[in-house]
């Protein structure tokens, strides 16, 4: 089984795959909302527990970037996906850059720009983080296209690996096993997701395959049904004809029967 070989796609299938695509897009940009929306709504009940901590004007304005980065991300992604728009194969891959792209600005900034109170360890942070990745580099396998999932996978391994280097750098963390280990499992993860895509490409065409035959058949039969119905009536025309043929038969019938006896009267007087 070669993960990275490209799968054939017959030509009949290539315009259902690209609106299925269109359609996953628009249902992740969905979720992308709610999840926007829960972040939102944790951070503001978390301003309001934590009583006594004044976040700092660099957090607000972090804050502010990605709320605002996320609109506009998630605004353009409804307009090109929405039902009836054409295809645009760059959406994909923009989705995965912009949605790792903020996640690791937003940990970045929190982590090394601004004074903000994270009640754990840097380092534990950033495990935290690497699991959001994860996360969203999962999401690639909707999308059923190689390209796109080993393109999240790389994105995704490479950005970890700056956050724990960041944290080396800037705080002079020693960098130790956990890079390697979250490193691991998102190319594990990478490689499982790769196979998760190609089963469920494989299970598209086949189901697909599969309802386009029975169209094939639906059609062949309505076709069969219109030719029954063509020779119904046609048969009919010929009963009819036959009918008026035997009427007309009996018709002389009887007028030569009625021309014989006129004869022999005539004969006998």
């Amino acid at each position: 089984m070669n993960l990275f070989k490209k799968i054939n796609i017959p030509e009949n299938l290539i315009v259902p795959l690209q609106e299925r695509e269109m359609a996953v897009e628009h249902s992740i940009n969905r979720f992308r909302i709610a999840f926007f929306i829960i972040i939102a709504v944790l951070d503001t009940i978390s301003s309001i527990v934590i009583k006594g901590i004044k976040l700092s004007e660099r957090y607000e304005i972090l804050g502010m970037i990605v709320g605002i980065s996320g609109i506009i991300l998630i605004t353009f992604i409804y307009l090109l996906t929405r039902k009836g728009k054409k295809f645009y194969g760059f959406i994909k891959f923009l989705s995965v850059t912009l949605d790792l792209s903020i996640t690791f600005a937003f940990a970045f900034g929190a982590l090394f720009w601004m004074d903000f109170p994270i009640p754990v360890s840097k380092e534990t942070f950033i495990l935290l983080v690497t699991i959001i990745f994860m996360f969203f580099n999962s999401l690639s396998v909707l999308r059923t296209d190689k390209k796109v999932v080993i393109y999240s996978g790389i994105l995704t391994l490479m950005l970890n690996a700056v956050l724990f280097v960041a944290l080396y750098f800037f705080d002079g963390n020693k960098i130790n096993m956990a890079i390697s280990y979250s490193s691991f499992f998102i190319i594990l993860l990478s490689i499982f997701n790769l196979w998760v895509s190609e089963q469920i490409l494989k299970s598209f065409m086949a189901n697909k395959q599969l309802e386009l035959a029975n169209d094939e058949i639906n059609r062949q039969k309505n076709q069969i049904e219109e030719k029954n119905e063509e020779l119904n009536q046609l048969l009919e025309e010929i009963t009819t004809q036959r009918d008026e043929i035997e009427a007309q038969r009996d018709t002389v019938e009887e007028q030569k029967q009625h021309i014989e006896v006129i004869h022999k009267e005539v004969e006998q007087s």
